[in-house]
C-alpha cells in the first residue's frame, strides 16, 4: 500500500530500528503525474481505511493529502482520528497529525483549541522522544515549542512542516 513503513512492525515485535549512514534514498516525482497519483492514492487510502479502519496511519496520510487540497473539513476529521487514536504503532503519524491540526485551528481563529492541542502534543512528544522514528524526525519537539510561543504571543502565523507530496 501507499507509504508502507517497517517501523510499525518493528514496534509491534518489540524491536528497534537503527540509522544506516551509508544509505541514501532519492525521490524524484514526475510533476506531470501529480494529479493522477493524488487521485490514485486517495482511492487506495479510502479503500484501505474501509478494510482496516483501525490502521490510523492511513488517516494521517489521507488527512494530510486533503489538507494539501484545502479540503479542511475532511482533513480535520482524518487528522483528528489519527491524533486521538493513541495507537502506539504510529507515534510520528499521530504527532504529524496534531501539527497539521494545530495549523488548521490557528488559521481558523480557534487559538484556544490550538494552544490546548499543542500542550497535549508536547507532553506526548516528551513521552515518545526515545522512539527511533521520533528521534529521526528531530524537528518535532522544537516545532511544538515554537508553535506554543507563536500562539501565545499571537504575533506570527503557525505553519505545519510541509511534507513531500
Amino acid at each position: 500500500l501507499v507509504h508502507e513503513n517497517a517501523q510499525s512492525d518493528l514496534r509491534a515485535s518489540g524491536l528497534e530500528a537503527h540509522w544506516l549512514s551509508d544509505l541514501i534514498v532519492s525521490h524524484h516525482p514526475a510533476p506531470e503525474r501529480h494529479q493522477h497519483k493524488t487521485d490514485l492514492y486517495e482511492r487506495r487510502l479510502r479503500c484501505a481505511l474501509h478494510h482496516e479502519p483501525g490502521w490510523h496511519r492511513y488517516d494521517w496520510f489521507l488527512g494530510y493529502m486533503l489538507f494539501q487540497q484545502d479540503r479542511m473539513d475532511e482533513a480535520t476529521l482524518h487528522l483528528h482520528r489519527a491524533w486521538t487514536s493513541g495507537n502506539p504503532l504510529f507515534p510520528v503519524e499521530r504527532l504529524n497529525s496534531a501539527m497539521v491540526l494545530t495549523e488548521i485551528y490557528a488559521q481558523t481563529g480557534k487559538i484556544d483549541i490550538a494552544l490546548a492541542l499543542v500542550g497535549a502534543v508536547y507532553a506526548e512528544w516528551r513521552k515518545l522522544a526515545d522512539d527511533f522514528e521520533v528521534r529521526v524526525n528531530h524537528w518535532l519537539g522544537p516545532w511544538f515549542a515554537m508553535a506554543h510561543a507563536a500562539l501565545t504571543a499571537g504575533d506570527q502565523p503557525v505553519r505545519a512542516h510541509r511534507f513531500a507530496r
